[in-house]
């Protein structure tokens, strides 16, 4: 834990100044706010709207933004001066709390491993009572700057509102799937990050939701417990994109989606959801 933190320190200095939160569209739709260094911890925060909730409870996927926003601007502030991180790897552990969880969800992160290429940074989310509700970690790899720099417009987004569907502030329809299930949108300027490519947690909440369709009422509701989403390709703004999810096994207490983001039908990106029944199954 000591070489983890010196580590940490180390990385921590390689910025400066520290950056920004960039706000755009994922930051205001989902209220993400609060983004502040203490030493190499970063730390953001985000309330909890009734449209987050699926099945009774909040799900994995509906930390997407916040987990993005912490973890990757806590790689941003270790990156060497002209470049950006881009996520190249987010993974969540879902804990018991996460669901019935309520008020505003915190995040910190920490970066534990850097070096030219990206860095390894892990962090917590707590709720309001300063319960620990999901442990997360980010793969961040090290881009140029474009020449025209990072930049984000918030102008015309709405905040997620108590009640009403995630699906429709995104901007993504259900298509008619013979298994599984598919979801389609345009990545719009409403769901980019400041590069004005897809955002990394817009493309790990529609893995969840799409992994959600595809399991549909069965031996539901269904509650996400572990979600890791790969990205192998940026989706591009403006481009229109498809996740795909396919069950490879359906229990009575453990199911396993994998879903695929792919656009021109090029592979965007992979993700795995575990997900089990809220309740454990009557015998």
């Amino acid at each position: 834990m000591e070489r983890i933190a010196a580590d940490a320190e180390r990385a921590f200095r390689r910025s400066d100044p520290l950056p920004e939160l960039v706000v755009g569209g994922p930051e205001t739709i989902f209220g993400v706010t609060d983004l502040s260094f203490d030493g190499p911890t970063a730390r953001a925060s985000m309330p909890v709207t009734g449209a987050l909730v699926r099945s009774g409870g909040i799900t994995a996927g509906s930390l997407g933004v916040l987990i993005d926003i912490a973890l990757g601007y806590a790689l941003v502030a270790a990156r060497p001066p002209g470049f950006w991180s881009v996520s190249s790897e987010i993974a969540v552990e879902a804990l018991g709390g996460l669901r019935s969880a309520r008020g505003r969800l915190r995040a910190e992160a920490e970066v534990v491993d850097v070096d030219a290429l990206g860095g390894l940074a892990r962090g917590r989310v707590f709720d309001d009572t300063g319960e620990l509700v999901a442990l997360c970690s980010q793969r961040g790899r090290f881009v140029p700057v474009p020449a025209g720099g990072t930049s984000a417009s918030a102008g015309g987004y709405e905040r997620l509102p108590a009640g009403g569907e995630l699906l429709d502030l995104i901007g993504a329809e259900q298509l008619p799937s013979d298994q599984g299930a598919r979801l389609q949108f345009v990545a719009s300027d409403a769901v980019t990050n400041p590069l004005g490519n897809l955002h990394g947690g817009i493309g790990l909440c529609c893995s969840d939701l799409a992994a959600h369709l595809a399991l549909g009422s069965s031996n539901g509701p269904w509650a996400t417990t572990s979600l890791q989403t790969s990205y192998v390709r940026p989706v591009p703004g403006g481009a229109q994109v498809e996740f795909r999810a396919t069950a490879r096994h359906r229990g009575r207490g453990l199911a396993v989606v994998d879903v695929d983001g792919v656009v021109d039908g090029r592979l965007c990106t992979i993700a795995r959801v575990t997900l089990q029944p809220p309740e454990p199954p009557a015998r």
